[in-house]
């Protein structure tokens, strides 16, 4: 005899807020429009210039015939710190995927993050993303996000 695993449905959908220095998790239940905030996540490497987080300068290395070279980054300061924590969020998210916390995504993030967002994605919870915003609402309250989903979903329908 076979027994098919049937996982349930899960109608609590999670709305991430973020950009480079804060992401915000709040979520929806069913046909709810209400978003209750769960929790923030914070970096504050994201908020802070690259002077301010180490003092040191570019480090200088011997070019061709003995004279010296300044050496560049290969990626800036505020792509590095977004990377790190773009890939902390969605540790977050996975672990509330795999203990099946919510059903569905949605991600309003600043333009630049919801890319670096977008390549960390694993596919199971990239197929569990219903919506992706790029915008900057993370100074938004809970309300006023709610408002500016409303009328994204309308406007894309």
């Amino acid at each position: 005899m076979t027994f098919k695993h049937h996982t349930p449905e899960v109608s609590t959908t999670w709305v991430v807020v973020a950009d480079r220095s804060r992401a915000r998790i709040l979520a929806s239940s069913g046909d709810s429009a209400d978003l209750e905030e769960l929790e923030t996540l914070v970096n504050p490497e994201g908020a802070m210039r690259q002077s301010e987080c180490s003092s040191d300068r570019q480090g200088y290395f011997g070019g061709r015939q003995g004279s010296l070279e300044a050496g560049d980054p290969k990626t800036d300061f505020q792509h590095k710190t977004a990377e790190t924590f773009a890939a902390q969020v969605i540790d977050h998210l996975e672990t509330g995927r795999t203990s099946q916390q919510f059903g569905h995504v949605v991600l309003i993030a600043a333009p630049s993050f919801l890319g670096t967002l977008r390549q960390k994605l694993p596919t199971p919870l990239a197929r569990m993303v219903e919506l992706q915003v790029d915008k900057d609402y993370s100074k938004c309250s809970p309300g006023e996000i709610a408002s500016q989903l409303a009328k994204v979903r309308v406007s894309r329908t």
